[in-house]
C-alpha cells in the first residue's frame, strides 16, 4: 500500500509525520557525510524508532561512501579489443559491524534474520550519495531481498559490511552488499536488494526507469 503524501506529495509515516529520508538540499556534502545524516535520522531517538533503529547506534559504524556518476555509454568494438572493465558501483557506502551478543542466534553467531536487517539498512544507506531532490529522496521501499549465508560471525567479532548500488533508474533500484570477516577476509554473506522508489512524481508527469 502506498504511503499517505503531504499536498506536495512527500510521503507521510501512518502517525502523520515526515518519512525520513536523505539530505538533498546540501552540494557541500560529502558521500559519507549524508549517509551518517541519513542514519541520525533513522537512530533511535530521532525521527524513526522502528526496526532495526538501534542497529546503529550499537554495531553499525559507517567508515567510508563513495559517489560514482555514471559516464557517457561509449561504442565498444568486438575485433580482438579487450574486453571493457565492468563499470563501478554507482555508489557505496562501507561499515564495520560488531557482532554483539544481541545480534547473534542460539549458537552465539550472527543471526540469519538480523543479517538480513542489516543487509536492508545498509544497502539503503548506499543510495544516500547519489540521491538528489525527486530522485531516492526519501529511500524507497524494499520489493525483494536475498541473502545468501556463507559462513558463522562469532560474537566479538568485526565483519566489513560493503553496500553498492548496482543501477539506479527513476523507480527501482539494484543494490548488493557483501559480508567479510575483518580478521581473516573470508565472505560471511552476501545479499541483493530491489528497491522501488516512494517520491513524489512530477505534477502531470509520469515515472521513468
Amino acid at each position: 500500500m502506498a504511503p499517505r503524501t503531504t499536498p506536495e506529495g512527500s510521503p507521510l509515516t501512518p502517525t502523520g509525520t515526515p518519512i525520513p529520508g536523505f539530505t538533498v538540499d546540501d552540494e557541500r556534502l560529502s558521500p559519507l557525510e549524508k549517509v551518517k545524516l541519513f542514519l541520525e535520522k533513522v537512530d533511535a531517538g530521532g525521527e524513526f524508532d522502528g526496526w532495526g533503529s538501534t542497529l546503529f547506534k550499537d554495531a553499525l559504524t559507517p567508515i567510508s561512501a563513495t559517489y560514482n556518476p555514471p559516464s557517457p555509454s561509449t561504442s565498444t568494438s568486438t575485433s580482438g579489443h579487450p574486453p571493457t572493465p565492468a563499470p563501478a558501483p554507482l555508489s557505496t557506502a562501507v561499515f564495520r559491524l560488531l557482532i554483539l551478543p544481541s545480534l547473534a542466534n542460539r549458537l552465539g553467531n550472527l543471526h540469519g534474520g538480523c543479517t538480513a536487517t542489516i543487509a536492508d539498512l545498509a544497502t539503503t544507506c548506499a543510495l544516500a550519495p547519489l540521491s538528489r531532490k525527486g530522485y531516492w529522496e526519501f529511500a524507497g521501499v524494499s520489493h525483494s531481498l536475498s541473502v545468501t549465508y556463507l559462513r558463522p560471525a562469532p560474537v566479538g567479532s568485526r565483519v566489513i559490511v560493503t553496500a553498492e548500488v548496482v543501477s539506479a533508474g527513476r523507480n527501482l533500484a539494484v543494490l548488493r552488499a557483501e559480508f567479510r570477516d575483518e580478521q581473516t577476509g573470508k565472505v560471511v554473506a552476501l545479499a541483493e536488494h530491489g528497491k522501488a522508489s516512494i517520491d513524489p512524481r512530477p505534477a502531470g508527469g509520469k515515472s521513468k526507469l
